[in-house]
This record gives C-alpha cells, sequence and structure tokens, in this order.
C-alpha cells in the first residue's frame, strides 16, 4: 500500500489537513494518484518542485485545476548537493535564485 493511502486516513481520522507536495511520490502515476488523493484535503497550501526524471510536475497542476484546488503554490527549488553524484533529468542547480524561476516559469505556463 502507498504511504499516502496511510496519510489520507491519518488525516481524515485526526480532522486535519494536509500540506501537499507535489514532488514527493516516487514515480508519476503514485504522483498523480496521491495528489487525487490529498489534494482536496488541503490546507490551502501545496509544494511544488520540479524533477521530470522522477515526476511530471505539468501533469500535477493540470491535476489540481481539474480538482478546483485555488490555493498557494510553495516553490521548493534546492540546490543540490555538490559532493553527491548528478541525478538524470535534475534541472536545479547551484544558484536557488535560477531554480525558483525555473519552477516559477512552469507553474505560470501550466496554471
Amino acid at each position: 500500500m502507498p504511504a499516502y493511502v496511510l496519510l489520507v486516513e491519518i488525516i481524515k481520522a485526526a480532522g486535519t489537513y494536509t500540506n501537499c507536495d507535489m514532488g514527493n511520490f516516487p514515480d508519476p502515476q503514485m504522483q498523480l494518484a496521491g495528489i487525487r488523493a490529498m489534494l482536496p484535503l488541503t490546507n490551502g497550501n501545496t509544494h511544488v518542485k520540479i524533477n521530470p526524471a522522477r515526476y511530471d510536475l505539468p501533469a500535477a497542476l493540470k491535476l489540481a485545476r481539474e480538482i478546483g484546488y485555488t490555493g498557494l503554490f510553495s516553490i521548493e527549488g534546492n540546490t543540490p548537493n555538490p559532493t553527491a553524484p548528478p541525478q538524470p533529468g535534475n534541472l536545479m542547480g547551484q544558484d536557488p535564485y535560477k531554480n525558483q524561476q525555473i519552477i516559477y516559469d512552469v507553474l505560470v505556463e501550466h496554471m
């Protein structure tokens, strides 16, 4: 069972809300299923980051629109660890301002 399923059960049972992280899923299929389950329980904020090799931010934004999400998008433009091996498809570089801009541009294009 995917972790988000248990998390959704706990959130509902506690009567609380979620801050869905659109990029915190292992693959695109689980990303969309998790967003579909978690975004309706939002606290009005969701995190977005970009890693095309792991998940599809444009598809996630399209789904958010379809669900009717009108909350905030919190950009996570973290810089990669300079000593870690490069991740294929990772668009994030060492300049955090450029990283923020890359994600912002995707948000504007797909909202």
